[in-house]
C-alpha cells in the first residue's frame, strides 16, 4: 500500500470501456448505482477506434465506389464517365466517423453520471483494485465488478504479425491498399493480406 492512499468506494467498478463495458456501466447507473468505468484506452475500445467501425466504414464507402463502376447500371441508362477516388479523403471520411460515434459515447458515459478514470487496472484483492494512469495511482474499492476487457488477437502457428502480411489491430486500417484482403475467422482484429 502506497502511503497516503485513499479508497473510493463505487457500487459497480467496470474494467473495460469496449462496447460491452461502457454499455454495462451506463446501465448499471441508470439502475441507481455509482459507476466507475476504467480502461487504458478511448471509451469505445478497439471496436469503435481501431475496429468494426472504421472497417464498416471504409467497406461502405469502397462498396459505393464499386457500385458506380458496374455495369448493371449502364443497363438502367445511367453512365459513369471516370470515377476515382482519394485514399486520404476516404481515410479522413472514416475518422470523421469514428470521432463522431466517439463523442456520442462520451456524452453517453457522462450524462449517466458515470464516472471514467483513464489508466490500467488490476485487482488488489476480491473486493479492491489499483488503477494507474494519467492522475497517478488511484484505488477503489467495489460491491460488484463487471470485467469487460475484450480479448487480443492470438497469433496463428506459423504466423506472425509481421507488419507487411500480417496485421494486428490499428496497423491495417489506417495505411493500407490492398487489391485483396482474406478476414480470418470474421475478426476485425486480426487481419490477413496477400
Amino acid at each position: 500500500m502506497v502511503v497516503g492512499d485513499v479508497t473510493t468506494a463505487v457500487d459497480v467498478l467496470v474494467l473495460g470501456a469496449g462496447p460491452g463495458g461502457y454499455v454495462a456501466a451506463i446501465r448499471a447507473a441508470q439502475l441507481g448505482r455509482h459507476v466507475t468505468l476504467i480502461d487504458h484506452g478511448l471509451p469505445g475500445g478497439t471496436c469503435l477506434h481501431q475496429g468494426c467501425i472504421p472497417l464498416k466504414a471504409l467497406l461502405s464507402a469502397s462498396e459505393r465506389y464499386q457500385q458506380t463502376r458496374s455495369e448493371e447500371l449502364t443497363s438502367m441508362g445511367i453512365y459513369v464517365e471516370a470515377v476515382s477516388f482519394d485514399w486520404a479523403s476516404m481515410q479522413a471520411w472514416k475518422q470523421g466517423v469514428v470521432d463522431r460515434l466517439a463523442a456520442g459515447v462520451r456524452r453517453l458515459i457522462a450524462g449517466n453520471r458515470v464516472e471514467y478514470v483513464h489508466g490500467t487496472g488490476w485487482f488488489i484483492n476480491a473486493q479492491e483494485v489499483r488503477v494507474e494512469g494519467e492522475h497517478g495511482s488511484l484505488r477503489f474499492k467495489f460491491e460488484h465488478c463487471i470485467i469487460a476487457t475484450g480479448a487480443d488477437a492470438a497469433p496463428l502457428s506459423g504466423l506472425s504479425f509481421d507488419g507487411k502480411h500480417f496485421h494486428q489491430e490499428s496497423n491495417c486500417c489506417p495505411v493500407l491498399i490492398l487489391q485483396h484482403c482474406v478476414l480470418y475467422r470474421q475478426d476485425c482484429v486480426n487481419w490477413a493480406f496477400r
